[in-house]
C-alpha cells in the first residue's frame, strides 16, 4: 500500500488520538495519507476548512483535494 484515502468527516468519534495513531502507523509502514474531502468555496474559506476547524486536515494529510 502506498496511500490511504480517508473520509474523516464521516467518523462519529473523530479525535486527535485517532490522527496521532494514524500518523504513527503511516510512518511505520511508509504510506501517505490522503483526505478525500471536496473543498468548493472561495479561497479563504477553503484555506480555513483545510487548516483550521475540527479536522485540521493540512496538519496530518499528505494529500488533500482542493
Amino acid at each position: 500500500m502506498c496511500l490511504l484515502k480517508t473520509h474523516v468527516d464521516v467518523l462519529e468519534d473523530f479525535n486527535n488520538e485517532f490522527i496521532e495513531t494514524l500518523l504513527a502507523i503511516a510512518e511505520r509502514h511508509k504510506f501517505l495519507i490522503m483526505e478525500d474531502r471536496k473543498f468548493a468555496d472561495i479561497g479563504n474559506t477553503v484555506s480555513l476548512q483545510c487548516g483550521k476547524g475540527l479536522y485540521e486536515i493540512a496538519r496530518w494529510a499528505d494529500v488533500h483535494l482542493l
